[in-house]
């Protein structure tokens, strides 16, 4: 069993060998010469190199974009919590507006009771 576990391994990591490190050092190796040369980079490239340097620095701008459209979301938090502390004191001023319109009107209800009293008392 373990003989043909890193026969397995072994096959595995030959094939990693020659999809992916084989053709990034290729890769890599294209780019170092082609920048030593002084030759135009962008002509030296293939099609497929250009794709890929795209898909790249496409990834690099959606990072660049997710970290924007966080900032905005704390923003927009930040606001909405600005406008929750506005309507509170809002509400506040409001409660306190109707507290003293309550009184008041309990005021003037009372020397109108008042009156109504003494007027009965002086006739």
């Amino acid at each position: 069993m373990s003989l043909r576990w890193n026969q397995l391994n072994n096959d595995n990591a030959e094939i990693i060998r020659e999809k992916v490190v084989l053709p990034y050092e290729q890769h890599t190796q294209h780019i170092k010469e082609t920048l030593q040369s002084g030759d135009n980079h962008e002509q030296a490239f293939t099609n497929q190199e250009l794709k890929d340097l795209k898909l790249k620095t496409s990834y690099v701008h959606y990072d660049h974009n997710w970290d924007h459209i966080k900032d905005m979301e704390l923003q927009i938090q930040a606001t909405q919590e600005q406008l929750d502390k506005l309507a509170l004191s809002n509400s506040i001023r409001r409660t306190n507006f109707q507290k003293k319109r309550e009184s008041s009107d309990a005021v003037e209800l009372l020397l109108k009771s008042q009156q109504i009293v003494f007027g009965l008392q002086k006739k």
